[in-house]
């Protein structure tokens, strides 16, 4: 997902594997996508450079003043901090149900039926975290090769060590609501530090 085009007035603005890059001179117009030149480890100055190269032009066209460059920067942050969001609002909602659970016991149905679709959608808003996260480390990270199982094993990893230490100590400790009600506010604080990553680039 790319944000809308823009026009670039310095090249120091381009940064190398969040933004990809439209260089446009007469009829000739060339586009490299951010994780083209995160895939090779490119420079910026290369990264311009092989641009032009797919505009058909020459490699230094980028200086030419009658070149246009413009970026599109990957929104990738972004989409990180609302799945973060959507993550800190799902236990609010699951504690929620419970508390009615307990205040009116007794069975009903669309309770249930809400549990579950929170299920799904936690599921959803996991396995979107993944590849997203993955490929912001990989633009933060050029210079480091770990490969996708090797970062995929390390996350699973994560998420069993921290499952066991909710199920067998947090909850039976706090209780259910405490923890649902502390794992919202990691995740909203979480999702607040991408925002503001986000805004300060």
């Amino acid at each position: 997902m790319l944000t809308p085009i823009r026009e670039i007035k310095d090249i120091n603005e381009i940064v190398v594997g969040r933004d990809g890059i439209i260089i446009s001179k007469g009829r000739n117009h060339g586009l490299l996508l951010p994780q083209v030149a995160a895939d090779y480890g490119w420079d910026r100055i290369t990264f311009l450079e092989q641009t032009c190269n797919k505009a058909q032009l020459p490699l230094n066209s980028w200086k030419d003043k009658d070149t246009k460059l413009v970026e599109r920067t990957r929104a990738g942050t972004r989409l990180l901090a609302a799945v973060q969001a959507g993550l800190a609002v799902i236990p609010l909602l699951w504690a929620l149900i419970l508390w009615i659970h307990s205040a009116f016991p007794g069975s009903i149905p669309a309770l249930e039926a809400c549990f579950y679709i929170l299920t799904a959608l936690s599921g959803i808003a996991g396995g979107l975290q993944f590849p997203v996260a993955d490929s912001l480390y990989r633009i933060s990270s050029p210079g480091k090769r770990a490969g996708l199982g090797a970062i995929y094993g390390v996350d699973l990893a994560g998420s069993s060590i921290g499952a066991l230490i909710t199920g067998s100590l947090m909850i039976p400790i706090l209780g259910m609501i405490p923890v649902l009600l502390f794992f919202s506010v990691l995740n909203a604080v979480t999702a607040g530090v991408l925002w503001i990553r986000n805004l300060t680039g």
